[in-house]
């Protein structure tokens, strides 16, 4: 299995489950991450990607930025999540093969989830 795959595949249902709560998102699926970039530091782990989406009953796909990242204690487990996507300045753009920017974390995001251990949200 491609770590890729599974770790896009992972993020983009944690977000569904966010996104399941605006209707503006009802008729749209997650077809991945792609141009994923992963860092990793001592606690924190940051993830740059474009989303890519599906959805309105057209075959069109589309791309947003995104950013997420995730705080890990000591035991290695998360206890911490912001996911983050879209840009306010840019309007989503149609999918294309080939990008010419790699993915970024400056954007004025238009959609942001935070999630701590021990919340509901």
């Amino acid at each position: 299995m491609d770590p890729d795959n599974f770790l896009g595949s992972a993020i983009g249902r944690l977000l569904e489950l966010h996104l399941d709560e605006f209707d503006e998102f009802k008729y749209h699926w997650i077809d991945g991450l792609l141009d994923m970039v992963v860092e990793f530091r001592e606690t924190d782990i940051e993830v740059r990607a474009y989303l890519v989406w599906g959805g309105d009953g057209t075959m069109v796909g589309w791309m947003d930025p995104f950013q997420a990242f995730f705080s890990r204690n000591s035991e290695g487990k998360i206890t911490q999540y912001q996911l983050q996507f879209g840009d306010d300045e840019r309007p989503r753009q149609p999918y294309k093969l080939h990008r010419r920017y790699e993915p970024s974390g400056n954007h004025s995001w238009s959609y942001r989830f935070v999630w701590e251990l021990g919340t509901d949200a």
